[in-house]
């Protein structure tokens, strides 16, 4: 019974989701909002980019750019554990000195995922904020194995320039400050678009 009940909610969000979507696609009266033909010819006409950036993760210094909101139970800090959830709005630059030109920000979150090794789960935007990207997004969402040389991690969406967007980052990090929890990431970002 419980089951059954629970289908149907699931049912049902997803059918009004799926509505919303339809209305607000097939409108096509705001400004923001692209006609199904301008999808169309999007899709027709996609274009591959790649962007080079540093993605700074400052944990355990004054200004923290991602903090830890849960945890194990009687974990601090200063440790990571199978299970800490961390928020992070970090920088994006353009080279590994934080002072480089900002290109943006990558806002989400990422979990401690593996009891047997450094692997988080992360879900990121990465928000530009300067040059023709300004405004734009890209959503990475997927597995980080942090002590792999290069990770890949797949792109599932964007917004602005980068509608539609699909593709993957490649991670490596280039610097690792053990002590303080934070490191910087070399980030090479193709996006189909």
């Amino acid at each position: 019974m419980a089951s059954s009940l629970a289908r149907t909610i699931l049912f049902t969000a997803f059918l009004f989701s799926t509505l919303a979507i339809h209305e607000a696609v097939a409108d096509g009266n705001s400004e923001d909002t692209p006609s199904l033909e301008e999808i169309r010819h999007r899709l027709k006409s996609q274009k591959l980019t790649r962007l080079q950036f540093y993605m700074h993760d400052l944990v355990l210094v004054s200004d923290p750019t991602s903090v830890k909101v849960a945890g194990v139970p009687g974990s601090n800090r200063t440790t990571v554990n199978f299970g800490d959830l961390y928020v992070l709005d970090d920088p994006l630059t353009a080279g590994p000195s934080l002072t480089s030109t900002a290109v943006g920000r990558a806002q989400g979150i990422y979990s401690f995922s593996s009891k047997d090794s450094i692997t988080l789960m992360m879900s990121v935007n990465m928000v530009f904020t300067g040059g023709k990207y300004n405004g734009s997004t890209v959503t990475v969402i997927g597995r980080n194995a942090v002590l792999n040389k290069v990770r890949e991690l797949p792109v599932v969406g964007g917004t602005g320039a980068f509608r539609l967007a699909r593709g993957f980052v490649q991670i490596s990090t280039a610097i690792l400050d053990a002590p303080t929890l934070s490191m910087v990431l070399n980030c090479s970002l193709y996006v189909l678009h």
